[in-house]
């Protein structure tokens, strides 16, 4: 009986919006979890109108910083890539994306390089921190490597796609970004990887980029289905914005 009263309010939520608008980019579950995060009709057409409503759904004043701007006690490795910070319901907070560039290692020691003479290393890491007026602490801290590649490395930031939005007005920020791995002698696809966050909560979406010879992976991550559908259909979108590679490229002798 409950399951039927559920669908039941469902059915009255989606009729009451203007379904033929809104379906150009959200899911009736979208619509759904819109209207519980207090969205009005009007907006809920806009936003799942509009092929980049996650844009618009910022209104935390994102600042970037310079190097300089990073406050004490927020600790990171490597080379500053991003560094931004913004305000919500935590507190203040700082975002930074960091890169150790490639530096080569002991192909002799190395268990994955191919050529002892020619092999190197990368790594990546992203932080959260928080000042939530007690003093700093950080939320979360991510790394990956691309370890001890003897062909083409490449570990990066894809620009454009660090983004901070509240998609269900909660006043905390989720923040997302991309990123792409890769040890290959050929074009071949990437490794690619998608991190989002709402406070320590992670999700994630990973998988290959896609290629004209390839048609890539995105598998994800089943802790999607503990939040709101929005922040899915929002993440899936911005993976498929950023998971294609080598398609200003004539491959056609690839193919041969």
């Amino acid at each position: 009986m409950r399951n039927k009263y559920i669908s039941f309010l469902s059915l009255i939520v989606l009729s009451f919006y203007s379904y033929s608008a809104a379906a150009a980019v959200c899911s009736p579950a979208d619509i759904i979890s819109l209207a519980n995060s207090g969205y009005g009709k009007q907006e809920i057409n806009r936003l799942c109108g509009e092929k980049d409503h996650a844009n618009k759904s910022s209104a935390f004043g994102v600042q970037e910083l310079a190097v300089s701007d990073i406050p004490k006690g927020a600790n990171y490795q490597g080379n500053v890539v991003r560094a931004i910070s913004w305000d919500d319901a935590l507190g203040v907070n700082y975002l930074l994306q960091t890169l150790i560039d490639v530096y080569q290692v002991d192909g002799r020691k190395g268990k994955m390089c191919d050529d002892e003479s020619y092999c190197f290393t990368t790594e990546l890491y992203g932080y959260h921190y928080v000042n939530n007026g007690s003093g700093l602490k950080r939320l979360w801290r991510i790394y990956d490597l691309v370890k001890e590649c003897s062909f083409d490395i490449n570990l990066q930031f894809l620009p454009g796609s660090l983004e901070v939005t509240d998609l269900d007005r909660n006043g905390v920020a989720e923040t997302a970004f991309v990123y792409r791995l890769a040890c290959r002698g050929d074009v071949s696809g990437s490794a690619m990887k998608l991190m989002m966050h709402e406070g320590k909560k992670k999700l994630a979406i990973r998988g290959s980029t896609m290629t004209p010879i390839e048609s890539g992976m995105m598998n994800v991550d089943p802790a999607f289905n503990s939040v709101p559908a929005i922040f899915r259909t929002y993440a899936v979108q911005r993976w498929n914005m950023f998971n294609k590679e080598f398609f200003d490229l004539d491959l056609e002798g690839h193919n041969q």
